[in-house]
């Protein structure tokens, strides 16, 4: 999103617009980068193949979402004060319990979907005897810090060890044999994002 980087970045004063079938996605991705007070609005959807008549009428129009006029959405972002705009670092509760209740197969993948724990692709469920057979491929210790990472700049650093390096593997479908290079990989990759990141 360009708009957060000219707010965040350069302090800058601006007013995305976004089609209505965007609006979950916009909400988490300015919340998760700590911008909660970020200034956008929303025309309808789709805007491709559309003509210039027709896409001038959803700016001079409401917005699907507020009911409110675009113009009149985007004019009082880019007019109200700054205050209570500015980007702050958010913290999240990561004290997850370690093991999910047991379940069905068919509760648990539930579970994951309402929990946003997958990215919605099929995944295998990392029960404590597919983990356990992932670790076992291993001389490391399952709590055994591989790094810490943060998605962007915004959010604060997790750290994530071995097990959970081997839940994910798991969840990935790879074979437990393969669990060495996973690490491995793991380690160059997070490497490589903490250089990047600074």
């Amino acid at each position: 999103m360009h708009a957060i980087a000219l707010d965040s970045k350069y302090g800058v004063p601006t007013v995305a617009i976004h089609t209505n079938v965007f609006e979950k996605a916009v909400e988490s991705v300015t919340r998760m980068h700590g911008m909660p007070q970020a200034r956008y609005t929303f025309v309808p959807q789709p805007v491709m193949g559309k003509t210039a008549d027709q896409l001038r009428a959803y700016v001079d129009g409401k917005s699907p979402i507020s009911g409110r006029p675009v113009m009149q959405e985007v004019i009082e972002g880019l007019t109200r004060p700054a205050e209570g705009d500015r980007v702050e670092e958010i913290e999240f509760e990561r004290s997850t319990p370690r093991l999910a209740d047991a379940d069905t197969e068919e509760n648990l993948h539930q579970l994951f979907l309402d929990s946003n724990w997958t990215d919605k692709l099929p995944i295998v469920l990392p029960t404590e005897k597919r983990v356990d057979e992932m670790l076992a491929h291993t001389s490391h210790k399952p709590n055994e810090v591989v790094g810490h990472m943060r998605s962007n700049q915004f959010r604060q650093y997790w750290e994530f060890t071995v097990e959970k390096v081997a839940v994910n593997a798991v969840m990935a479908g790879a074979r437990p044999e393969y669990f060495p290079v996973i690490l491995v990989l793991k380690a160059m990759l997070l490497r490589r994002y903490q250089r990047q990141m600074g």
